[in-house]
């Protein structure tokens, strides 16, 4: 039977929907942006007076891209959402291309694939060539989400510079895909392959950070692929010569991944395990103990991200805040994100506080995805053929994520607290502390959800997940260009970070809090009894 590129075609629809809403989702972002900019400062003076602002806070440094341009409204689509759609970008093309290769070959799928008319560097080059479909798909949709939005007369990109703006946005998930494909081949598990590449990209993003903030070190960008697209210059005054290295760069990374694939055992890797462990028996006492020593390594690495970012904003509000005072049409910008309070100070801690909901938010979508994810390769039926019951190990996977929420936020704000003091900002612990918990709120809906989710269509829960949280974001952002108060409403009605307050600067409605909990707890009583009724689902 001739071989007809099957393994690149399975790749190419197994990445087909990822690659559809991370175009849709990041164009129709970058369009609300420069649509929100014109309708709320729509003359030329205006944007120049708050993107100046914007630009001159170090804060903003760390997460939007170079300024340049970014007072017109095509311009600040890029500066608004470029470097952060390059995050994504980077994120998904290494977790897909990981799965792809390690995690095929560490579950024994390879081996059903390898054992017909194939070569392990066949197998490896349609992996990619189906990989480079999916972000062609990608690069093709936001082009023509790009190019209609330059029919508008204040956007007016052309079909050319729709096509470059789109590249700069994609690109990066090519990079990190055949980062991906390289440390596949260096660790022997996908855990560790996805380690691998998260650290480069990590310290690729914080040079590109450190060198938009500290002008002396703005060479620095020029070693990382996040300073390359900004290089590129996305919008206008083109430099393409930047594009050399990002296209380079995968190629040279997906070389580097087929060469040693054909040269090591099927299983093996570069970097070799111990073959030899001693077993430990710590925390395997019972379902919850054993669910908690499973979790735990993840569990400490969201802590430690949404503990930093906290720090971070407080750390830099005085200077954030000192750049903003004085400039009332950058002020209201602020107080639109994070709530009229009492200062600018509790203001723009409010707006770091919606983040850390974010975050808390996407850490309970893991802990359902993990949950899914024992269910679908078996693991859990070891545990339920034994004196584990349904309910007991769900109660203890749910208890797990709402007491690490708990504690997370609670620490978070205390930490909170204790910089804002250090730097004469006057926050009451009160407030931090006991009103904070308030941001709980959407975090409890979330996870009731999941597990109703969980309980009915366990295969389609964690997209369903991320699409709420996504569209929670984008709708803080559509809200902005919405004139008409009752159709505001409306959209805010859809958005789970609406009903929140965002504490220092906004007060808490507790009884609004205890009905979006109600909710919460009444989809976990859903989804336990949905749980406790089908059958398990495997892959």
């Amino acid at each position: 039977m001739k071989h007809k590129l099957t393994i690149a075609r399975f790749t190419f629809r197994q990445m087909l929907r990822g690659a559809i809403i991370f175009a849709v989702a990041v164009g129709l972002i970058a369009v609300i942006q420069g649509v929100g900019l014109q309708n709320a400062f729509p003359t030329q003076a205006e944007r120049t007076k708050v993107v100046t602002v914007l630009g001159a806070n170090p804060t903003i440094g760390l997460f939007y891209g170079e300024p340049a341009h970014s007072d017109t409204p095509a311009g600040y689509m890029y500066y608004r959402d470029g470097i952060v759609s390059a995050l994504i970008a980077g994120i998904w093309g290494l977790l897909f291309t990981t799965r792809m290769f390690r995690a095929q070959e560490e579950e024994g799928r390879s081996e059903l694939l390898l054992s017909g008319p194939t070569t392990t560097s066949r197998m490896g080059i349609e992996i990619l060539l189906g990989i480079v479909g999916g972000l062609t798909v990608s690069f093709l949709i936001l082009t023509a989400i790009i190019a209609a939005s330059g029919t508008l007369d204040y956007i007016g990109l052309s079909i050319g510079q729709s096509a470059y703006f789109a590249f700069a946005l994609t690109i990066n998930a090519a990079v990190f895909a055949a980062i991906g494909a390289f440390t596949s081949q260096l660790a022997d598990t996908r855990r560790k392959a996805i380690l691998l590449g998260v650290i480069p990209l990590i310290v690729l993003e914080l040079m590109r950070s450190i060198g938009n903030i500290i002008h002396d070190v703005y060479w620095l960008k020029n070693f990382t692929p996040f300073g390359w697209i900004d290089q590129m210059h996305p919008v206008y005054d083109h430099k393409p010569l930047w594009i050399l290295p990002l296209v380079i760069t995968p190629i040279i990374f997906a070389t580097l991944a087929i060469w040693v694939s054909s040269r090591r055992d099927l299983g093996s890797s570069v970097l070799q395990a111990n073959d030899k462990a001693k077993s430990h028996y710590l925390l395997l006492g019972n379902s919850l103990s054993m669910s908690f020593r499973q979790t735990r390594g993840v569990m400490l690495a969201w802590f430690a991200g949404t503990l930093s970012f906290a720090i971070v904003i407080v750390a830099l509000t005085k200077s954030a805040v000192d750049a903003f005072r004085g400039e009332e049409t950058a002020t209201t910008l602020l107080q639109s994100l994070g709530g009229d309070g009492p200062s600018l100070e509790e203001t723009f801690i409010s707006v770091g506080s919606m983040i850390i909901v974010m975050m808390l938010m996407a850490m309970t979508i893991w802990g359902v995805g993990s949950m899914r994810g024992e269910e679908a390769k078996g693991l859990l039926d070891n545990l339920l053929v034994r004196k584990v019951s349904r309910s007991k190990w769900l109660a203890g996977r749910v208890l797990l994520l709402i007491a690490s929420a708990v504690i997370f936020c609670t620490i978070s704000n205390f930490t909170t607290w204790a910089i804002a003091k250090s730097q004469d900002i006057d926050i009451s612990l009160h407030t931090m502390l006991f009103d904070g918990l308030n941001l709980l709120a959407p975090v409890v809906v979330m996870l009731g959800l999941g597990v109703a989710l969980f309980g009915v269509i366990p295969r389609l829960a964690t997209w369903i997940l991320y699409t709420l949280l996504a569209w929670s974001f984008i709708e803080q952002i559509v809200a902005t260009i919405v004139s008409d108060e009752k159709a505001k409403d409306i959209l805010n009605s859809t958005s789970l970070l609406q009903p929140i307050a965002l504490v220092p600067a906004q007060t808490v409605d507790w009884m609004q809090f205890w009905q979006i909990a109600t909710c919460g707890i009444a989809l976990l009583i859903v989804g336990f009894y949905a749980f406790s009724r089908r059958d398990l689902q495997n892959e």
